[in-house]
């Protein structure tokens, strides 16, 4: 996974009404108005109306499961919500936000995508209306995801890579392409193995390799903090493991993986160079994969990429995936771009600094959101 990098200036930036993304439901040119039985609430992520919500929508995903809104609350100390449009007590549509200082909402931080949720297209627009009518300059939203309204603006400078996964593990193995299964042998016959865990210290044994990689890529690393709360929301819960790759007994792979409604998403991954030819990263890909299809899932969510990052495009492609754009919205004021001087700056400053000052630089991630 890359770094969270902000909007750039070269970025295309629109206004107006995008068209259909995978994550949503097209709009429909009118919108259900607000009424005593139909209206926009705030709903806690815990409140049971949204989670049945979610779990009846076949396009949720991990990351509009409560339990990922928790995690990113309790590791920054932000106040969670769900935008709900509730009819009666029914919940007709709805988007996970977090409030940032300054009277931002996010939906949602460090995620790569996050579409509001509806069950009709008059649903989504009647959603839309009211945080186009509730969000402004003085309250901006930024969404991980197109808004249908002319009064978002939408850019796009990602990409999302998804796979359908075959629905057995012995498909899995048959199905994959030539190139990536001799890599899996060949770390099979180099005693590569991959141990998927859903421990802390499987966690923290991921961390330190975790806080390497990001140094390398001169990227700031998320707080030790975050991964705890990672683990006791999603991980412990069931909705999500770890993978640790070793040869002779020493950590050499790692990622993170998250799991839900059929859905397994890649959400970070890390490595030793020293041991990159033995393959150790696409045998923890292939054995998660494996994991994932023994709990049901059937979409691997490989995350988003930087148009720029050709490597790690192909690297995702290698393995069959779609690629598709990724688009975000605002309303109100959309989030200002850092100068590339300022990027590269900081990433020079990581890449030559001590792995403990990269973790305390962490402090730093907030501000990207």
């Amino acid at each position: 996974m890359t770094g969270r990098r902000l909007p750039r200036t070269n970025a295309r930036l629109t206004s107006g009404q995008p068209g259909r993304h995978h994550q949503g439901v097209s709009a429909a040119p009118f919108a259900v108005a607000e009424s005593p039985s139909v209206r926009l609430v705030d709903l806690d992520p815990d409140d049971r109306r949204w989670l049945a919500f979610c779990a009846g929508r076949p396009e949720a995903t991990p990351f509009h499961h409560p339990a990922w809104t928790r995690c990113l609350a309790e590791a920054y100390g932000w106040r969670p919500s769900v935008a709900a449009l509730v009819a009666g007590e029914r919940v007709r549509a709805g988007l996970p936000t977090l409030h940032l200082p300054g009277g931002r909402r996010i939906a949602l931080p460090f995620t790569d995508h996050c579409a509001p949720l509806a069950d009709s297209a008059a649903s989504l627009a009647g959603l839309v209306q009211g945080l186009a009518r509730r969000h402004g300059p003085s309250a901006p939203l930024v969404v991980h995801a197109p808004l249908p309204t002319s009064a978002a603006r939408c850019w796009q400078d990602s990409v999302l890579h998804l796979l359908e996964l075959q629905p057995t593990p012995a498909a899995v193995r048959a199905g994959l392409r030539p190139p990536l299964r001799r890599m899996v042998a060949q770390a099979e016959r180099a005693g590569v193995e991959v141990r998927l865990g859903r421990s802390l210290e499987d966690l923290r044994v991921y961390y330190r390799l975790h806080c390497l990689t990001r140094r390398r890529q001169g990227v700031p690393v998320q707080r030790w903090r975050y991964f705890v709360s990672l683990w006791s929301h999603l991980i412990d819960a069931g909705l999500g493991t770890v993978a640790i790759a070793t040869w002779s007994q020493q950590p050499v792979a790692g990622a993170v993986f998250l799991a839900w409604n059929r859905r397994l998403v890649y959400k970070y991954g890390a490595s030793d160079p020293r041991h990159w030819h033995l393959r150790p990263n696409h045998l923890v890909m292939y054995r998660a994969i494996e994991w994932g299809v023994e709990r049901g899932c059937r979409e691997l969510d490989l995350g988003k990429s930087d148009l720029e990052g050709r490597s790690l495009r192909e690297y995702k492609s290698r393995w069959g995936a779609r690629e598709l754009p990724l688009t975000y919205s605002a309303l109100g004021a959309a989030p200002g771009a850092r100068p590339r001087w300022v990027m590269a700056a900081m990433g020079l400053v990581i890449r030559h600094s001590p792995v403990a000052l990269t973790r305390a630089l962490a402090l730093l991630y907030p501000t990207a959101a």
